[in-house]
């Protein structure tokens, strides 16, 4: 868990009293009159969603990094929409784009990878090249990949000889390569369905579907937990994934509540 740090200025600006939509006017306005991203941060989930809504309908550089509200749901059940919603939001900023992010109280205390390991740590696969397909595998798993038999949904992949079959994260269609001994000889996208190809194409980028990323090799499955990240190397949060970017709170008294709650449930 990150720790807040920031001193809670009060003499700076402090703007009450405005509706949802003239936040996202404001959070706009500020967008395009600074040269500088924005991480507007919420106090809850639902209130995240709804700022991420109403700002949706002034820009499309707007992204959502959401986290469910409660301390437990990392320890039972984390929700998968929530997590490719992260995820996809990591990937993005690795583009260095200027963009308004949108997170909860939980998501900005989330522990992340570097930006720097996170954004090296992409697989770029081009057509004739050599590849030891085990090891490519294993990188799919240390990536948060999930080896099944057969393909069927995001962040799956199935090693079948010399066949490896890959589904993407932010991919409409899963890849399939076709090695001859370490080359690459054909790169194609396929139907989920009928398993029958769709298009042959000459590269692709494999991006991460964890936010658990570290340099450390052969961790057990049970410690890949992102209270554990920490334990494998130096941390960061979203923040850090914006280049140059201006911090907006959304009613920080209850942000600054919520946070001390928090504190006493974890003691």
């Amino acid at each position: 868990m990150q720790v807040l740090k920031e001193k809670f200025d009060y003499s700076k600006q402090n703007q009450v009293g405005l509706t949802n939509e003239a936040k996202a006017c404001f959070i706009f306005n500020r967008f395009i009159t600074n040269n500088k991203s924005i991480l507007f941060v919420c106090n809850s989930l639902y209130d995240t969603n709804m700022m991420y809504q109403t700002i949706s309908n002034y820009t499309k550089d707007v992204l959502l990094f959401p986290m469910d509200d409660f301390l437990t749901s990392e320890a039972l059940a984390i929700s998968p929409e929530l997590k490719t919603n992260r995820i996809e939001t990591l990937n993005e900023l690795t583009k260095n784009n200027k963009k308004i992010v949108i997170v909860n109280l939980m998501g900005y205390l989330r522990f992340l990878p570097k930006k720097e390991i996170y954004s090296n740590c992409k697989i770029n696969i081009k057509l004739d090249m050599e590849y030891d397909i085990n090891s490519l595998a294993n990188q799919l798993y240390n990536l948060g990949y999930e080896r099944t038999n057969i393909v069927n949904k995001t962040g799956e992949y199935a090693l079948r000889g010399f066949v490896l079959d890959i589904f993407p994260i932010s991919s409409n269609y899963p890849i399939r390569l076709e090695f001859w001994g370490n080359e690459i000889t054909e790169i194609k996208t396929f139907d989920v369905d009928s398993q029958m190809t769709l298009k042959k194409i000459d590269e692709v980028y494999i991006y991460p579907n964890t936010e658990f990323i570290t340099s450390k090799s052969n961790i057990e499955d049970f410690e890949r937990k992102q209270y554990n990240l920490i334990k494998y190397g130096e941390v960061s949060n979203i923040g850090k994934y914006l280049d140059d970017y201006e911090l907006i709170y959304n009613n920080l008294d209850d942000i600054y509540h919520s946070y001390e709650l928090l504190l006493e449930e974890i003691n």
